[in-house]
């Protein structure tokens, strides 16, 4: 399970009004980032998903590698 922390980035409007401030600008996605980065192979057994589409279906198990920044929602 993945804990939801507070917003820490600021309105959209501070960040473009903030960006006219100077002559150049970066933006990044951080996402993809986190994406590259290799959990310890001791973790592994911790990010592991099981799921299936339906109660008929055999479980199928996946498990993550990389830090993940998605949260599981039940449907």
């Amino acid at each position: 399970m993945l804990m939801v922390g507070p917003t820490i980035q600021q309105d959209r409007i501070f960040i473009v009004l903030r960006c006219q401030m100077h002559m150049y600008a970066m933006t990044a996605d951080i996402s993809k980032m986190y994406q590259q980065i290799q959990v310890h192979p001791e973790d592994y057994d911790l990010q592991r998903i099981l799921r299936r589409r339906s109660s008929e279906e055999p479980l199928k198990q996946y498990q993550l590698v990389t830090v993940t920044l998605h949260h599981l929602h039940h449907s």
